[in-house]
């Protein structure tokens, strides 16, 4: 039952990704001066450090050449994080979608075992590509998040 459960709620994140990915605006953003802002304009749970160097541990099955800046909160006790992934081309966004979904089920697996309070924020990450870009901000405060996106 419990891995009937997992299935469900990672089918549900996938097809939010795809909604959301399908129904935004074919435009390029600044992609350093959105990172910037998600960075310092959002309010997360505690204050986000610089991971990037760590990031592809976490972050399996990226396509060769992706770059990733990744900020997150310290200590693992909440979700919270930034990332930005730039690929190669443009040919490699739908690869890095994949291996964030990946690591956002595996997140969740965690998070139900250990923070279940914190799975809703997992479930509510805001995803963004533009481009080569992929975003990815875990937090609670998805309405600035999208009003960032939406302003670029």
């Amino acid at each position: 039952m419990k891995k009937c459960l997992c299935i469900i709620q990672v089918l549900v994140i996938i097809l939010g990704i795809f909604t959301f990915s399908a129904c935004g605006k074919e435009k390029t953003i600044d992609a350093e001066a959105a990172f910037k802002a998600l960075l310092n304009d959002v309010t997360y749970a505690k204050e986000l450090t610089d991971v990037s160097a760590n990031a592809p541990y976490w972050l399996s099955g990226m396509p060769d050449g992706a770059e990733i800046k990744m900020y997150r909160v310290a200590g693992g006790s909440y979700s919270d994080q930034l990332i930005m992934i730039t690929a190669k081309s443009s040919n490699d966004v739908e690869a890095v979608k994949a291996s964030v979904n990946a690591y956002l089920a595996g997140l969740k697996k965690q998070a139900e075992l250990y923070k279940p309070e914190e799975i809703q924020k997992l479930e509510d990450a805001v995803i963004f590509d533009s481009g080569k870009n992929v975003f990815v901000c875990i937090t609670e405060d998805t309405d600035t998040v999208n009003h960032i996106f939406e302003d670029q």
